[in-house]
């Protein structure tokens, strides 16, 4: 049997029927892109990609070694009451930095960028 959606607010722009993005990716992209334009019809703000930038999948997987530089780190998650839910595992370099004052956020290496990870990790075996 199939689900019932019950649509709370119609997002959909016109001519595009709110049931399209049900179970179709491409039709669903192609409407919410249309309702973007429809919010915001100025250019988005596209700041360059800084070199020192972690490019790698987070959370790390258990055994990722794809990173010269890599130094593990595991931090315990919990939920507001305390319990605790798992573990996440990070890298020791990584720290959340921000590009300009209001700016987007994006995952930065202390050490900088390839070639200063590549000389870290040859310096420290």
């Amino acid at each position: 049997m199939a689900k019932k959606v019950r649509l709370v607010m119609d997002m959909s722009p016109p001519n595009v029927p709110p049931s399209t993005c049900l179970g179709r990716g491409d039709a669903c992209e192609m409407a919410v892109s249309a309702v973007y334009r429809y919010l915001m019809p100025s250019e988005p703000i596209l700041e360059p990609r800084p070199a020192d930038r972690c490019t790698f999948h987070r959370p790390f997987a258990p055994d990722f070694n794809e990173c010269p530089a890599f130094e593990a780190v595991e931090y315990g998650v919990t939920d507001f009451a305390g319990n605790p839910l798992g573990a996440i595992i990070s890298c020791t370099h990584l720290e959340p930095y921000q590009l300009s004052r209001g700016g987007s956020s994006y995952p930065r290496c202390q050490l900088g960028g390839p070639a200063e990870r590549a000389a870290y990790a040859a310096g420290n075996h």
